[in-house]
């Protein structure tokens, strides 16, 4: 009597898969490590976040002031646009944006340093006094004082005006704020004089006085 044996040999073979994901990016675009920003006024921050396999409006931010979170900020446009408004009190402060594709993440951190907001400057008439007359044909010394708290007086930009012949000229301030100008040929009639120190480094023209 014979026995058979029937065998059935399979091979094994591991055919497993991976996948590399690739980090996002992210960059602050608005602001550079180190510049200075506003204090106590709200100041919007404005970065970048990018994805090779993901769209960027479903990719995760956060926006962190110091080692805080900033709840709302966490919105991201189309084009991988993403803002955010803080407002910063005195001393350096860290700004980072964070992204996350739900597997790997990337930040970017700079510094900025708050300054109080830049103030106008301040000016006044030193002579002639109020309601002193002049003859028609008499050279007008006109004289103030102008000062800023941020901006060497020296860099103020200073203009006199009247009221009836318009602009009268500028002055360039000593480095103690005293400006002068020798006004001539006025009109025969009474003047409202006016003194205009403006801070070409504030964001916006401030007319003092």
């Amino acid at each position: 009597m014979r026995a058979v044996l029937l065998l059935m040999l399979a091979g094994c073979n591991d055919n497993s898969l991976s996948v590399r994901n690739t980090a996002p990016d992210a960059e602050i675009t608005s602001h550079n490590d180190l510049d200075t920003v506003d204090q106590d006024v709200p100041v919007l921050f404005r970065g970048r976040v990018s994805d090779a396999e993901q769209d960027e409006s479903l990719l995760g931010i956060t926006w962190y002031l110091g080692d805080a979170p900033i709840t709302g900020c966490i919105e991201v446009d189309e084009d991988g646009v993403t803002t955010c408004e803080m407002i910063l009190g005195p001393g350096d402060i860290d700004i980072t944006l964070e992204v996350t594709d739900g597997i790997a993440n990337d930040s970017d951190i700079i510094t900025v340093t708050p300054v109080p907001l830049n103030e106008p400057p301040t000016c006044l008439f030193t002579s002639p006094l109020p309601g002193t007359s002049f003859g028609p044909a008499e050279v007008i010394e006109l004289v103030g004082q102008v000062d800023d708290e941020r901006t060497p007086p020296e860099e103020l930009d200073v203009q006199f005006a009247s009221d009836w012949d318009g602009p009268l000229g500028s002055s360039t301030p000593s480095a103690s704020g005293r400006v002068v100008l020798a006004a001539q040929d006025l009109s025969a009639r009474q003047h409202e004089i006016t003194l205009i120190a403006t801070d070409p480094r504030a964001s916006a023209a401030w007319p003092a006085c």
